[in-house]
């Protein structure tokens, strides 16, 4: 977490939103996902930042420091606000439908990250046994419970996921509907994590270690109705991601909810 600084979580996470909206490297995916009575086109988008950029003095009281930050934005059918789109799949004024989304950092060596190809393809990296096991379950349990992405919890996923005793699992859901009511638009940032400020001389370090994660979007509707799974490695050839370096703060976008910066999952 962020500790010191001059500046409240807010500013600090507009300030890292911002310098994402100019990325060292981007990388995007499509997937479908048609919730509630959504007809016609039910293509999304999720497009993932990484940035290397200078901290700051007004953050730390620190000169020469640097963060790598991984911003996800994600646009959806129709395009517009949240809002509108719920309306349009029937899940919006009168209901008590929700979608859920739930994002996945882990850690991988590069004999599974390697495998990584096209991008949102979960099957090339995970294999189609895992893939088909966490997409039953998140179709089962809709928004009540979120699949372990631990292959101790998962037979079909012992040779791809790590143990969840291990270090580099970390995992954040949230979800919308009727009771969420936000002003967010399509192609605004969902989700973010930023690694802690490091001097200049290591952030190359912290940077490899993030653009080889796999991350992966997992989407949802209420139990028992569907679910889509999308993966994502900024570069599969960077480095083993074995570093297990922590990340200091995440959460979700302030301008998907209230701010929930301060809500951290670091990496541990």
């Amino acid at each position: 977490m962020f500790a010191g600084g001059k500046i409240d979580d807010d500013e600090q996470a507009t300030i890292f939103e911002r310098a994402g909206r100019t990325p060292n490297d981007t990388t995007s995916a499509t997937f479908n996902f048609a919730p509630g009575n959504l007809s016609g086109d039910s293509t999304w988008t999720w497009r993932l930042n990484l940035t290397d950029f200078a901290v700051p003095e007004e953050v730390y009281d620190k000169s020469g420091l640097r963060i790598v930050n991984s911003q996800w934005e994600l646009q959806w059918p129709g395009g517009g606000s949240l809002n509108s789109f719920l309306d349009r799949a029937g899940l919006g004024n009168g209901t008590d439908q929700t979608i859920c989304f739930t994002a996945v950092e882990l850690l991988a060596p590069s004999n599974i990250t390697t495998r990584y190809s096209q991008p949102g393809n979960c099957s090339e990296v995970l294999g189609s046994k895992c893939t088909e096991k966490l997409l039953a379950e998140a179709t089962s349990y809709g928004c009540a419970l979120t699949p372990i992405f631990s292959g101790s919890a998962i037979d079909e996923c012992m040779d791809t996921l790590i143990d969840e005793s291990e270090s580099g699992i970390g995992e954040f859901t949230f979800s919308v509907g009727n009771a969420s009511a936000t002003t967010t638009r399509s192609g605004d940032t969902i989700y973010f994590d930023t690694y802690r400020a490091v001097p200049a001389a290591n952030v190359s370090d912290t940077y490899k270690d993030a653009e080889s994660r796999l991350n992966i979007l997992l989407t949802r509707g209420e139990t028992g109705t569907q679910a889509a799974m999308s993966c994502q490695i900024v570069n599969a050839e960077a480095s083993s991601g074995s570093s297990g370096a922590k990340l200091g703060l995440n959460g979700y976008s302030s301008v998907l909810v209230a701010l929930a910066a301060g809500l951290a999952l670091a990496l541990v």
